[in-house]
């Protein structure tokens, strides 16, 4: 058994209990990725997902698909034990631009990739061209940006086109980057 010597003071740095505000990011999580596999989650999930048609959550769709991760912003520590959820709701109201755009990165190549999408559909190869990458990154990028639910690929013949998808839009909306 490995035992770990721990202070007053050291426990008093310790998040034990999740936040209000965690539980909630933390189950949106669980509603956006669940597919089937968490029969914990599952009455949950399709009494959730009954209810939310109509619901405008793209912008939180679009900042938890990046990377598959949840953004560090989106759940602060709380400030003092007893935090209630309205606490800690305008504490993330309250974020600066810079820590939001840090914590929903994409890098600049991949962001290049997904403001190129813009206008119109675009394949690998267009895209290649207009960055001047190789196509090669340019797949790994699309291929990632799918992954995170932000392009969605259309075939059409032998060509594979990709667009942005409602979220992709939506972050790029979030960012100032659509016109």
């Amino acid at each position: 058994m490995i035992e770990i010597p721990l202070s007053t003071e050291d426990l008093t740095k310790v998040r034990i209990a999740p936040s209000p505000l965690w539980e909630r990011v933390t189950s949106f999580g669980v509603l956006l990725h669940h597919h089937g596999r968490d029969t914990v989650h599952a009455p949950w999930v399709v009494c959730a997902r009954r209810v939310l048609p109509g619901t405008d959550i793209l912008a939180l769709v679009a900042a938890m698909c990046v990377a598959g991760r949840c953004p560090d912003f989106l759940t602060p520590p709380p400030d003092a034990s007893g935090t209630d959820f309205g606490d800690e709701l305008e504490r993330l109201r309250t974020t600066p631009s810079e820590v939001v755009h840090e914590g929903v990165a994409l890098g600049d190549s991949r962001a290049s990739v997904l403001k190129s999408l813009l206008p119109v559909p675009t394949t690998t190869a267009e895209l290649a061209r207009q960055l001047d990458l190789a196509p090669a990154a340019v797949s790994a990028h699309l291929s990632r940006l799918k992954d995170a639910g932000l392009v969605e690929p259309h075939r059409n013949g032998k060509r594979v086109y990709y667009r942005l998808s409602c979220a992709g839009k939506s972050l790029l909306r979030i960012f100032g980057e659509t016109s």
